[in-house]
């Protein structure tokens, strides 16, 4: 087995656990990482709703933790420094704002909407119109050439990690050499 095939063996059994776990530390990266492999059906059939259902529950699960130790260690946090030189402005912000002091949905909200919306407009517009016309475009001989290349590109790669890297098969490969090299050395003597 190659090297390689071993980590897409070990990220397509252990993978959804990691980006649940991942997602509990930072959520963003792991997201982004795991809805890439999730697109390329890494995951295996459902490979997005996998993702989804267990990117979700770790990034909750975070949340939650960090809610519940905020709530559990809020006197010990009124001794820090930084909070005791905060404190006066979070204290305005709260009187002037009230409960909207967390998140000021009366224009954050409607700014992040009006962002999204033209962000997904954005998009499509471009893979429509100039993506699109791209591909159909591309000469597939080209493309085979790339492809060809890239391929002879990380086979390189994975040379040059197997020579690199000590991988277990390895290891065990040429430990028992070394133990019949020696009993050969035993035998001879």
């Amino acid at each position: 087995m190659h090297s390689l095939d071993f980590l897409y063996d070990l990220i397509g059994q252990y993978g959804l656990y990691a980006v649940f776990l991942l997602a509990l530390i930072e959520g963003d990266i792991t997201l982004l990482l795991a809805g890439v492999l999730a697109h390329s059906g890494f995951f295996g059939e459902y490979s997005f709703a996998r993702v989804l259902l267990w990117g979700t529950l770790g990034g909750c699960l975070s949340d939650n933790i960090a809610y519940l130790a905020g709530r559990g260690f809020r006197k010990s946090v009124r001794e820090f420094r930084f909070y005791r030189a905060s404190k006066p402005r979070i204290e305005r912000l709260t009187t002037k704002f009230g409960s909207l002091t967390i998140c000021d949905f009366q224009r954050l909200g409607k700014v992040l909407l009006v962002i999204v919306v033209l962000g997904i407009v954005a998009f499509y517009l471009v893979e429509r119109l100039w993506l699109s016309k791209k591909v159909e475009e591309a000469d597939p001989e080209r493309l085979q050439e790339f492809e060809q290349a890239a391929q002879e590109r990380l086979h390189d790669l994975r040379q040059e990690f197997q020579g690199h890297i000590p991988f277990k098969q390895q290891r065990h490969s040429k430990k028992k050499k070394a133990l019949a090299s020696k009993r050969g050395d035993a035998d001879g003597d």
